[in-house]
């Protein structure tokens, strides 16, 4: 599988590792995917928008959040989110939550829940950036990015991975 820049992607099954420019990798096998940042969320969402449009990906996604809604966020990444669709966004098995829907169920915790799976299992998100999933919200986000656009997932009420 080869990424936009045309180097070959690898996706890792275990929690990546950081080089020094921040590029997330597995051991020996090179760069895999890079996270989303604050810098490159623009590209995110409209390769998300696109790619959602594509595969007929009909969740209702809320319309974005304002800069008063997320004033309280600590992450500037899931800030960026809460600004492109203010809940609703579903990614991989999770959909993410809108700012008052955070803010009722993290009752003020330094620990949020920021979105739900089809059981209603919560995804947190501590005040790092952890995922209770595993990784960091960036690495989360950038790794559904990478396979999205390499047409890993397909919509059906939800996205199922290929594999």
């Amino acid at each position: 599988m080869w990424c936009r820049d045309q180097r070959l992607c690898v996706l890792p099954w275990t929690l990546p590792n950081r080089d020094a420019a921040g590029k997330v990798f597995a051991p020996g096998s090179g760069v895999q995917f890079t996270p989303v940042t604050v810098d490159n969320f623009e590209n995110f969402s409209k390769d998300l928008d696109a790619k959602f449009a594509d595969l007929g990906c009909d969740a209702q996604m809320a319309g974005g959040a304002s800069a008063a809604d997320v004033s309280s966020i600590k992450s500037a990444v899931l800030a960026k989110l809460l600004c492109w669709h203010n809940g609703g966004v579903v990614i991989g098995e999770y959909t993410f939550l809108s700012c008052a829907e955070i803010a009722s169920k993290s009752g003020g915790a330094d620990t949020l829940t920021v979105a739900t799976d089809v059981d209603g299992d919560a995804l947190t998100m501590d005040a790092a950036e952890t995922l209770s999933a595993g990784g960091t919200l960036s690495e989360f986000l950038g790794k559904f990015w990478l396979e999205l656009g390499a047409n890993k997932y397909e919509w059906a009420e939800g996205w199922v991975h290929k594999g």
